[in-house]
Formats: structure tokens, sequence, C-alpha cells
């Protein structure tokens, strides 16, 4: 369904990511984009995570302001702001097109939900979200806690709309000035989209699937029937990584295009030849 991520984040990333959907059917949605287009402190560094050398340190109470800036009832920009102690980071979203945006509009004048979750139970469940900056660490002692969400307000925005394409500042912020996330290209790659989405990839050849990606798993290469994919209990899912419950067992899944699927298994398979018994797994 259409959701919108305020505050994805832990100690050592901050991500706000919107996921618009096509118009439903019967009441259901069926395509949505699971990546989203997000916006992500790690693409800055010295921006978020513990230690006061940061403009933001997760290591005390900050500040976050999301504004929905509409023209006619109809959402035209995002902005995030995060504050802490007379500094502001500022995420204006420029990969949040007004198209994609529009496809929002509806769904947040009918009214959304707001649901606060504790979730990512091992490394490899959040790699989606802070690698880099952050390894293969457990998720235990410092790397885990509590969290305090207080003082949720919901209010007009007072601020004036500013234009989507206008040039950043080429001068160095100071530490209370806002810093503004570029139009460049982040060094993380995009998130790959679902079909049909305005905002994909080229199209491949054929539609896509979810294939089990893990050569330990007996059923790899194996592509999930789409009862499990539409089944958010058995099914979940970041970018083009997800996990599925399917036949008893739980596998690690990857989204491509069915007409590459045996091209991809074969690729690997002759990967792993090469590289013989020792090679990595």
């Amino acid at each position: 369904c259409p959701e919108i991520d305020i505050m994805e984040a832990n100690n050592h990333a901050f991500q706000a990511t919107p996921h618009r959907c096509d118009a439903p059917r019967h009441r259901h949605y069926e395509m949505c984009d699971r990546g989203g287009c997000a916006s992500n402190t790690r693409d800055h560094s010295g921006v978020y995570g513990p230690g006061s050398a940061n403009v933001i340190d997760s290591r005390r109470p900050f500040d976050v302001d999301t504004e929905f800036l509409a023209k006619d009832g109809v959402l035209t920009h995002l902005r995030t702001t995060l504050r802490q102690r007379g500094r502001k980071f500022v995420m204006e979203h420029s990969k949040c097109d007004r198209t994609y945006l529009k496809r929002l509009s509806d769904v947040l004048r009918d009214g959304m939900s707001l649901r606060l979750t504790y979730w990512g139970d091992s490394p490899r469940t959040m790699s989606w979200m802070d690698i880099p900056p952050c390894d293969w660490a457990g998720c235990s002692g410092t790397n885990a806690g509590d969290a305090t969400v207080s003082d949720i307000r919901i209010s007009r925005a007072a601020a004036s709309q500013p234009a989507l394409n206008s040039p950043a500042s080429t001068a160095p912020p100071s530490m209370t000035e806002a810093i503004t996330l570029p139009q460049t290209t982040p060094s993380a790659p995009p998130p790959t989209q679902l079909p049909a989405a305005p905002l994909a990839s080229p199209p491949a050849a054929g539609p896509m699937v979810w294939v089990i990606w893990d050569v330990k798993d007996t059923s790899f290469g194996q592509i999930l029937p789409p009862d499990v994919v539409n089944d958010h209990k058995r099914f979940a899912a970041v970018e083009d990584d997800g996990v599925a419950e399917w036949q008893d067992g739980r596998h690690f899944v990857k989204l491509m295009p069915q007409s590459e699927v045996q091209r991809r298994i074969d690729d690997l398979t002759m990967t792993r030849l090469r590289q013989g018994p020792s090679g990595p797994r």
C-alpha cells in the first residue's frame, strides 16, 4: 500500500522514503514501488551518527520535521529537516519528482495511519539502510537499545514552497545553516523499481519475478508464486532483495526479469566452478 517512511533510522543512518502505488483494483493495491525514492544521510559524511563531530549526534535527542508542501491540493514537494542544538540538516528529496509525489496526493487527502515499529533482527535485515557506513556487526550491545519517540505534532507549514530545481549553494554551509542535498546522483546505487513504475530503470524483457537466490538453499532458482509475494505475512522486501516464508522454510529472494533467471543461474554456476571449492559461497 502507499507509504511514507518519515524516519527509518538507527544510530548510524537516517532515511526518509515515500512509496507510491498504482491505483487500487477492488480496493487492493497490486503494484507498489517497494524501493521508493529515498534520501539517506549515509550519502554525506559528517552529517549523522554517534559523536559530536556530526551535524546530528545520534547519541542525543534531536527533532525531525517533515513538511508536505502542496499546490491546489496536489503534493509537489517533500522536505525533511533534522535539528539539534542549533544545527540542522535538510533533505529536499530531490529524487522524488512531482509526478511521483502527485501519486500520493489522494491517499494523503483520504488520511493515512501513523505507525511506529522497532524491527530488524539481524544485520542483514537492515543492510539496505546502513551499509555503508555500518558493517555486518551484530545487533547487540552498543548497536541496539531503546528508542524514544515523543512530542509528535501535526500543524500547517508556514514556509513557502521552494523551487524543486533551484541550484544548491556552492559555499560550504556553516553548522547553523541548512545543509541541502545536492542534485547529483548519490554514491549508493538507485533502487530497482517494480514494473509499471514511471521512475523505473529501462524496462527489461518479460515480467519481473522474485527468485530464491541463496546457493545454500535447496530451492535456489525457484520463482516465488504471486500469492506468496502478495501476502505481507509471508513476504517482505526492500528494493530488489527480500525474504519469504514458503514451503515450510525461510528463503532469501531477489527481484529480476523472468527472462534472465536461467542466464543468471548459469553465470553464477560457471563462476563458482571456476573458483573451485575454496571460492566464495
